[in-house]
C-alpha cells in the first residue's frame, strides 16, 4: 500500500476552482495505470489540501494506492481524513476492512452443558 502526498491531482474535479495542468493530470494517471495501482476510496471530505487563504484553493493531492491483491483480501479498505492540524494538509488514516460472513442465528450446542465450567 502506498500512502503519499503526491502534490498532483487526478482530474480537474479534484480542485474547487477552475484551472489546472491537464498534462500533469494525464502523466500522473498514466503512471498509476502503468503500475497497475488502484485508488483506495476517500471518505469524509473531497479535498486534502488548502492554501489557507481567506478564499481558499482546495485540492485533493494526497492519495492511497494499492494492488488488486490487497483489494481482493481487504475489500473494505478506506482512506479517512482526520481533523486538520495547523498544517495545510489534512492527516489521513487508512482503515483496513474485510467482509467476514457471520451467522445471524444463535445456535446452542448440547455439549456445552457437559463442560465443567458451564454452570
Amino acid at each position: 500500500m502506498i500512502l503519499q502526498d503526491f502534490n498532483f491531482y487526478r482530474s480537474l474535479s479534484n480542485r474547487n476552482r477552475d484551472g489546472g495542468n491537464m498534462n500533469d493530470i494525464m502523466v500522473f494517471n498514466e503512471i498509476i495505470s502503468n503500475l497497475g495501482l488502484l485508488k483506495i476510496p476517500l471518505k469524509g471530505r473531497n479535498f486534502t489540501w488548502s492554501n489557507m487563504q481567506s478564499i481558499p484553493l482546495l485540492e485533493q493531492i494526497d492519495w492511497v494506492f494499492t494492488s488488486t491483491n490487497w483489494i481482493s483480501t481487504y475489500p473494505n479498505t478506506l482512506m479517512l481524513l482526520m481533523a486538520r492540524p495547523t498544517s495545510d494538509h489534512i492527516t489521513c488514516k487508512v482503515q483496513i476492512g474485510t467482509t467476514i460472513p457471520k451467522s445471524e442465528v444463535f445456535r446452542f450446542e448440547n455439549f456445552w452443558i457437559q463442560h465443567p465450567g458451564f454452570f
